[in-house]
Formats: structure tokens, sequence, C-alpha cells
């Protein structure tokens, strides 16, 4: 099949301030494209992208073929390639640049099938490069990914940076892997339900492990896109306490001849003791002195939950939804993980610390989603609460599910719209705290768990002092 005349497009960010060329003079401008891209390459940090071809994309038409097209995103840009008809194995030949800032990370290719209704479209894939800074400076490098999501498919493209990226490659190119997707998981049980999200226990047929499916019933294509991008957030996030994801794909389920839902499944290791609010019941059913976690176990458990948190805010991203349902268990009860990411944000302009104040980005944050119970007052008083820091309310939370490990006490309000009602509280929290474990390590927790839930999200210790307190605790 003969090759598309090349296309140009060029996407310059809403934020940029350079005095050469902005979207304002672009907009003024009677420079051609051409000159405009010129522009772009030599005078601003720019990604080009030339799309080059599709295989073996899956047959979306009853005549057995698809009409494809690509969207192609830059942190908050998209531009969109032309669409091919009737053909599994398109060719586009088209070039994209995007002007590119510090902050941009990642490059996201989906790739869709145009239906002949208005605004329904069927999903065919996507391929995401994790880290566009380690591309070689201004040296082509050729990709060819196998797409995400769906059965078989690979897309071929090739990437520039024009001044930016490194100087000798960190990327290896990548080859497609003909291992198509098949119906590989097979459910066992069904585990939870919960909003859009239902929980099996499934079985891997390729390496006949037990593993964990979280299905996400999705009403459109647009809101199937945002699922599957809020997972590749922390894709690239590996730590000891936080789950990591085996698999993702989208399954489409049609409700009528014009309507479907979109289903994406993330697949995880299964933790055969449940999680953390399972294990605090259990242990709960007689509260007694003996039956209280051992300061060791409890150390052991605050240690982790405070570095897991510390290793998500270093790298920008706040959880936004804390809580014991949200911390798996390990088989020997040694190693508590946290889990279900699907409110986290990552912010990466600039770390979110209690010396930075969040800002807009924090109402960007909280606009959605989380749980009342865990919840920091300025979440739940906006409007009697000003001094707002985005990633502190996650610390308050954690302090709330340390005070829950020590203590049994569940479902207890401790957020208050007032600082004097909040203060009397924490008065309460440090003697439950002293009546179960006892004075000698009680005092130190108690003031740590405090110092957690101040009203204040400026006064709260971050997750990195949490740390740093609990490794201090001397359990002789």
């Amino acid at each position: 099949m003969a090759g598309s005349p090349l296309v140009k497009k060029f996407s310059f960010s809403k934020s940029s301030t350079s005095k050469t060329v902005s979207c304002q003079s672009i907009q003024s401008s009677m420079l051609s494209r051409d000159q405009l891209v010129s522009i772009l390459r030599k005078e601003h940090k720019c990604l080009s992208l030339f799309l080059k071809r599709a295989e073996d994309l899956v047959s979306q038409d009853t005549n057995g073929f698809s009409d494809p097209f690509c969207e192609c995103y830059v942190g908050d840009r998209m531009l969109r390639s032309s669409t091919k008809y009737k053909t599994l194995n398109p060719e586009w030949n088209e070039q994209f640049d995007f002007e590119i800032h510090d902050s941009d990370k990642r490059l996201i290719i989906n790739c869709w099938d145009r239906d002949l209704l208005p605004f329904k479209r069927d999903f065919e894939g996507s391929v995401f490069l994790e880290d566009i800074h380690k591309l070689v400076r201004g040296q082509p490098t050729d990709f060819a990914l196998e797409l995400v999501g769906v059965n078989s498919g690979v897309i071929h493209f090739t990437l520039t940076a024009y001044n930016f990226g490194v100087t000798k490659s960190e990327i290896e190119p990548q080859k497609p892997v003909k291992n198509p997707k098949r119906e590989r998981y097979v459910t066992i049980e069904h585990i939870t339900s919960g909003g859009q999200a239902t929980v099996y226990k499934v079985l891997d047929t390729v390496d006949e492990t037990e593993k964990v499916m979280k299905q996400i019933v999705c009403q459109s294509a647009d809101h199937a896109t945002v699922a599957l991008n809020e997972a590749w957030q922390v894709r690239d996030l590996k730590h000891n306490n936080m789950v990591q994801f085996d698999d993702l794909y989208l399954t489409e389920h049609k409700k009528s001849e014009e309507e479907k839902n979109y289903v994406v499944c993330f697949i995880m290791p299964f933790f055969k003791r449940g999680d953390l609010l399972q294990l605090i019941k259990a242990k709960s059913q007689t509260r007694t002195k003996s039956n209280y976690f051992p300061i060791v176990k409890i150390k052991k458990y605050l240690h982790q939950l405070a570095e897991g948190l510390a290793f998500l805010h270093s790298h920008f991203v706040t959880h936004r939804d804390i809580k014991p349902q949200n911390i798996l268990v390990s088989d020997d009860y040694n190693q508590l993980k946290y889990c279900d990411f699907g409110l986290a944000k990552r912010e990466e302009h600039k770390p979110m610390t209690p010396t930075t104040p969040g800002g807009n980005i924090l109402h960007d944050l909280w606009d959605n989603g989380g749980t009342v119970e865990y919840m920091a007052p300025e979440r739940l008083y906006k409007d009697l609460c000003n001094d707002d820091f985005s990633n502190c309310a996650d610390v308050f939370a954690l302090g709330i599910v340390i005070y829950e490990i020590i203590t049994f006490r569940l479902n207890e309000k401790h957020a208050h719209p007032r600082i004097i009602e909040h203060q009397e509280h924490l008065e309460e929290v440090k003697r439950n705290i002293i009546d179960a474990i006892g004075q000698k390590h009680g005092v130190v927790l108690a003031d740590l768990v405090t110092s957690m839930m101040r009203f204040y999200p400026s006064e709260r210790i971050c997750a990195s002092d949490v740390v740093e307190i609990v490794s201090s605790i001397n359990i002789d």
C-alpha cells in the first residue's frame, strides 16, 4: 500500500512564555507551517513524532476491517492523526511536533477505530513511552511497540528530541512481541464490589498462579482512556510497600447496537491474608492487652507505611484514599503494601511538601473521591480551613490508620470543623493510644500520631519525618 502524503502537525504548550513564539503569536502569524515547525525545533525543546504505521490491528467492523486513527498525548496536549479506512495495517506517515517542558515525561498514543455513528469509536490499544527525556538529543529513534489493552497490534513510529534529551542512549528500541493476549485469566470467585469497580480472584493460565483482577466499568471511551492513563501514572514506580500491576487490558460490552461499555481490567498479585482492615477486625474481636499488636509489629508496620508514603510523595504522587482497606497484608503478616491507586494524582510541575503550598493544584487533586472517615479537615471543611497543602491530607489519613493499628478503634470521627473541638479530640486520641500500649511507648507514638493529625496542614509533619521518628523508637 502506498504511504499517504506527509502531514505535519504541531502543538505549543498553552503555558508557553517564550518571547520568540507563543500560542498568541502563532494565531496571528503569517508564517507557514514548515516555518513554525522550524522555529519550534530550533528555539524550543521539541519532541518530533513521525507516526509510520500499525500492523495486525483488531477488526472492529463487520466487514473484517477497521477505520483506525491515533491520538497522541504529551502532557495536556493532544494531536490527532487522519483516519485510514477499511484496513488493519494502516500507514499514516504523519509528522507531529510537541513543545516540551521539563515536567513532561510521557508520550501516550491511543489507537481508535472510527465508527459511522457520531462520537462513537472502538478502542484499538495504547502504547506508552515512560520518559521522553531519555531520548538521545537530535537522533531519530525507531520504535515498534505492542499495543496494550487488546489482543494484537503493533505500532511503528520514530521520535526525535530537539534541544533536550541525553547524549548517550538510555532507551533500547523495542521490537514487537508476537504473543497476542487471549483468554488468559479465568475467574475463580468474586471478592468485593464498590462504586464502579468489581474485584475477582482469577487464575493466570500462563504461570498457573492466583491473582486479583480489578474491573472498572467505564461509560465511554474517554472514561476508559482516563482509567488506563491513571494506571500508568504509578506504573513506573516500584517500592516494597506498593502493590505492582502485573497486567492491564480493556474489554468492550455492547449495551445495544448503538451503545457500549468499556471495562478496564487491572491484574495484581493475590494476597490471601486480605487487607489491613480485615486483620484489625480479626484481632479486635477481643480487645485485651494481650491481643493488641506487640510494639515490635507496630513499629514494623508504621515504618513500612511511612516509607511507602514518603516514596510516593517524593515522586509527586498523592494517594488520596489511604485507609486500611487499601493496604494489603503479606502471607506471613510481615509486610504491608499500598494498593488501589484509582484516585491517585501525579503532579510533576513542583514538589508538594508542607513548605510548598499546593495553590490551585490542591483543588484539582481533591475534587472527587476519597473516604470521608479518613479525610483531613481541609478536605471536609474547605471554607473553614484555608491553609491548603495537598499531600498533607495523605499524612492525616495515615495518622488515622496508625491510630487504628494501635488501638483497634475503627469508624471514629477524626476531622472537626473547629480547631478547639479538633484539639480536644486529639487529646482523646493520645489517651486511647497510651491506654492500649502503656506509657513506655505510648507517649512517643501518641505524640507522633497527633502531630500527623493536626488541624492545620502546615503544622503536620511530613511522611519522611514519620520515617525518621519511627526509626528512632527504641523497643528494647
